[in-house]
């Protein structure tokens, strides 16, 4: 419910090669992996985003749980293919 901002996230990418291989062990909602579509986007980057996430359910009454979303994994996967749909990009789920 309080993600990381992707403007900061994406002042750190800067900081990276763009060709970085980006891990993210506890991707919660995304937010790396929005950044890193977002980078590419903007300068032409090459960037990969690894999100990896446990099937951990939605709080109960959550505004996640309102909307559908049995886990934040699941949350995960509709930002990210949100993301891809509107700036480009690849996304591979598996």
């Amino acid at each position: 419910e309080t993600p990381k901002p992707t403007g900061l996230l994406r002042r750190i990418l800067g900081t990276y090669p763009s060709d970085a291989v980006v891990l993210d062990p506890f991707a919660g909602s995304g937010t790396t992996g929005h950044a890193v579509a977002l980078a590419n986007a903007l300068d032409g980057g090459t960037r990969t985003c690894i999100s990896i996430n446990s099937a951990e359910a939605t709080r109960a009454g959550s505004n996640a749980a309102l909307a559908g979303f049995a886990t934040v994994a699941d949350i995960t996967r509709a930002r990210l293919r949100a993301v891809a749909e509107q700036v480009g990009g690849g996304l591979e789920l598996s």
